[in-house]
């Protein structure tokens, strides 16, 4: 992280108060059957995608930060095709409501949704896909503690990977 994004997002700190976490939205899908045969290796895919909207008609505004994660399970030899084998697709979407106290840019809103709205739903995260994986008997799948910029995805679409074997 930068300086120039630390000091973005110290501008809006004081600014904010959470309000409330929502689960606006969440998926499992099994597109394919994972393999049975216990040495297929499995690999981890994640992503995450921000925005934001202010609504500003409230008095006080209110500052509406969607956070979208996801975590899939591939064959890990497809881990760098554009189109793996999926075998496990778990997703959430948490809308975080903050009251705003002052004005604020968007260049300051933009650095701390990327950096605090994540860290503030990645608890609920991955709980939602320790449960996910209990309900649904799936394999153990790992969810890293929040490392801010250093579990940074800018590109909702862009994956980071882990490859491991999954039984």
């Amino acid at each position: 992280m930068t300086p120039m994004q630390k000091a973005l997002i110290a501008k809006a700190i004081p600014n904010l108060a959470l309000e409330n976490i929502v689960l606006h939205e969440s998926r499992l899908e099994r597109p394919g059957s994972l393999p049975a045969d216990g040495e297929s290796k499995v690999g981890t895919q994640y992503r995450r995608g921000v925005g934001f909207n202010i609504e500003k008609s409230s008095d006080p505004a209110l500052l509406f930060v969607k956070v979208d994660l996801g975590v899939r399970l591939v064959d890990a030899s497809d881990l760098n095709d554009s189109d793996p084998i999926v075998y496990v697709v778990i997703e959430a979407d948490y809308v975080l409501i903050y009251r705003m106290l002052g004005e604020l840019d968007d260049e300051s809103i933009t650095e701390f949704a990327e950096a605090n709205s994540v860290h503030n739903a990645w608890p609920f995260w991955r709980h939602h896909v320790f449960d996910i994986v209990q309900r649904g008997n799936l394999p153990k799948i790992d969810i890293p503690l929040y490392q801010g910029a250093l579990f940074d995805v800018n590109d909702k679409e862009d994956l980071e990977n882990d490859v491991g074997s999954k039984q």
